[in-house]
């Protein structure tokens, strides 16, 4: 009998072992990612499909009727993707032309970007970009031949050369937009009236630092603000690029920091042109660093996007990295080039320099990078 319990004591701690293996095995599986390629290969602008495609430093990205909209920056084009069939997609330039900076309203190829960088649209199917080193937001308008009609709005309050980035519309057709030279958020109604929503500060441009600092409209600071999404409520979530932190801005202008926050880093940031990386300050030595709120670390969040339930999906671009704020807001990292990542034909080190990001499904993402649309699932 002694003998007989022995081993079904042993049986069962065995038994608990492998279970437990089992589990974890599954966890791991189940939270593994895959990247896949969804259009792209090499840097340039043709059109085609899948990998006959090319782009040249892709920014935003946002799910656009049947495919994806793309704002392709460094060849100042605005490009769709409509899925095909599954795991096949078609690239097509909608505006502009891949002939260097200019400044044109127009119809198609006819129209002409500088740096165009992130895109949005209304409920009638407007398109509205912000066209970065031009200083101003370009509406897209479809005629009745599909064509993209190109035209300007004003995008600065009371300076001449902002640097509008980020875009999101409320339900009352309002516009935002972030200024990323100098650390504001506008506001555009649908009448094209210009005010300073939120953020404030020097407007010289000669200022060495800016601060990242919590408050109500004017009185808050960013750093960099960069890419921005909105939720169903009307609150902003913006990736304060170089105070390497997400801020929130409610209806009412009111900003405060959810992730990436005083533990992480100092409150003043070395003021460098965008694109370029700073020796001291917010990047020196900065870390990758998941955790509850504040505690969690990013580097340079650029791109930012939200799930139906509330989920934020950030593109953190200097170290590679896909991050998500969940509801509570715990940051995790869900893809790098560091941890394990289902590639399938993609090359190693595929997440380049990612930019822009948009949820395309349950678990579904898509992020621009240096040259390439990719897929990712979580």
């Amino acid at each position: 009998m002694l003998y007989l319990l022995i081993g079904i004591r042993r049986f069962l701690l065995c038994s608990t072992v492998i279970f437990g293996l089992m589990v974890s095995a599954q966890a791991q599986v189940r939270h593994q990612s895959e990247a896949y390629l969804i259009a792209g290969s090499t840097l340039g602008d043709k059109d085609g499909a899948d990998h006959h495609a090319q782009f040249y430093k892709p920014n935003g990205v946002q799910v656009f009727r049947d495919g994806l909209l793309v704002v392709d920056q460094g060849g100042n084009t605005i490009r769709r993707l409509s899925e095909e069939s599954r795991h096949s997609w078609e690239v097509v330039t909608l505006a502009g032309k891949f002939t260097g900076c200019g400044a044109k309203n127009g119809v198609g190829a006819d129209a002409r970007f500088c740096d165009p960088a992130n895109a949005v649209a209304d409920q009638d199917g407007n398109v509205y970009v912000t066209d970065m080193h031009n200083h101003v937001v370009r509406k897209l308008k479809f005629n009745k031949d599909q064509q993209a009609e190109v035209t300007t709005l004003n995008a600065c309050d009371k300076i001449e050369q902002c640097e509008p980035n980020g875009i999101a519309i409320d339900t009352q057709n309002n516009l935002y937009v972030t200024d990323t030279l100098y650390n504001r958020i506008y506001k555009i109604t649908p009448k094209g009236v210009v005010s300073t929503f939120a953020g404030g500060g020097d407007i010289t441009g000669q200022s060495e630092v800016c601060k990242a600092v919590d408050g109500k409209g004017t009185e808050a600071r960013f750093c960099g603000p960069a890419g921005m999404t909105i939720d169903s409520q009307g609150n902003l979530y913006v990736a304060d690029m170089r105070s390497g932190r997400i801020r929130k801005v409610d209806p009412n202008a009111s900003v405060e920091t959810i992730a990436g926050g005083e533990s992480a880093k100092p409150n003043t940031f070395e003021m460098v042109p965008l694109g370029q990386v700073p020796t001291t300050g917010a990047y020196k030595g900065c870390k990758l660093v998941d955790g509850p709120g504040n505690d969690a670390q990013f580097c340079s969040p650029v791109g930012i996007a939200i799930d139906q339930s509330g989920n934020l999906y950030v593109t953190d671009m200097l170290v590679n990295a896909i991050r998500k704020i969940d509801s509570k807001g715990a940051v995790t990292t869900i893809a790098d080039n560091n941890i394990s990542l289902m590639l399938g034909s993609l090359p190693k080190n595929s997440i380049e320099k990612p930019m822009g990001i948009a949820v395309i499904g349950h678990k579904k993402l898509a992020i621009t990078t240096k040259d390439k649309v990719l897929g990712l699932n979580f």
